[in-house]
């Protein structure tokens, strides 16, 4: 089994250390992992550390385009390796995805996958020691079980600056049209995607439908009091390293904590 990780990264020397946070994660990837930088001028990178598969740096020439365009330019890349890899990842530039969020999704997708479900995954922050939802202004509050294991609906918002597709996937996702969007931008009722978060977004939003639902795995424990109490799986997070979020005020990103970004009602659903 291989993977290949695709970056967008517009040249700004100031991001360059979050690059080398996210290839050095993927050192611990538990399968070969190719990345591919896509940016739009050459930069000095030292990836000489980097042992689990090669690291290549995809110059793009974006003319008078918009910047954001840019999210788009690896998608000509990852059409002609549709059949190289088993594995596609696609992220912008300051998202690490630890190699437990991977070994995460080669569990669950093998389980969701057959129902056509999208399994998903929550953005976070680290920030004075507490760690916050960056894409969730509210708690899931829907869950269904699914062979006796319990599974979050994430109605609210399945942003997460990323996206892992098997090669079967990414093979159905390049015959959409929703492969070729690009420079475009979507009203949704929670949030405003614009060409850079529609590239990143992938397929898995409540736009198109594309999956039946997107769901988390989790616990859900009933307390001595008899209340509901849970958390989404602990591998479920991906870390967004500019900590942009959870450090300002002027907006409701990054406030409500991954402890408590489930609050379940009494009323279940069984598949």
């Amino acid at each position: 089994m291989n993977a290949c990780k695709h970056i967008t990264f517009f040249n700004t020397p100031l991001r360059i250390p979050f690059l080398s946070e996210i290839i050095a994660e993927a050192n611990s990837y538990p399968c070969q992992t190719d990345i591919f930088i896509h940016t739009n001028e050459s930069f000095p990178l030292d990836d000489n550390s980097y042992n689990n598969g090669t690291v290549k740096v995809v110059v793009h020439n974006l003319g008078n385009l918009d910047p954001f365009y840019l999210s788009w330019k690896c998608r000509e890349l990852i059409k002609t390796q549709q059949n190289e890899y088993d594995i596609f990842i696609y992220t912008e530039d300051d998202i690490r995805i630890p190699a437990a969020a991977l070994s995460y999704w080669l569990h669950y997708t093998a389980i969701l996958s057959p129902l056509n479900f999208n399994l998903g995954f929550v953005r976070v922050e680290e920030n004075s020691g507490t760690e916050y939802c960056v894409d969730l202004t509210a708690p899931i509050n829907s869950y269904l079980f699914l062979k006796e294991e319990c599974f979050y609906l994430n109605h609210n918002n399945t942003y997460c600056g990323c996206w892992i597709y098997s090669q079967k996937e990414v093979k159905r996702f390049i015959e959409r049209e929703r492969f070729k969007l690009f420079n475009t931008r979507v009203d949704t009722p929670r949030r405003l995607h614009f060409s850079r978060e529609l590239s990143a977004i992938g397929q898995h939003d409540m736009i198109d439908r594309r999956f039946s639902a997107t769901l988390i795995p989790g616990r859900l424990e009933v307390s001595p009091q008899g209340s509901l109490r849970s958390l989404v799986h602990s591998d479920s997070r991906v870390y967004h390293l500019s900590k942009n979020y959870s450090s300002e005020t002027e907006t409701p990103w990054g406030v409500l904590p991954f402890k408590d970004c489930t609050k379940p009602t009494p009323v279940s659903f069984f598949w």
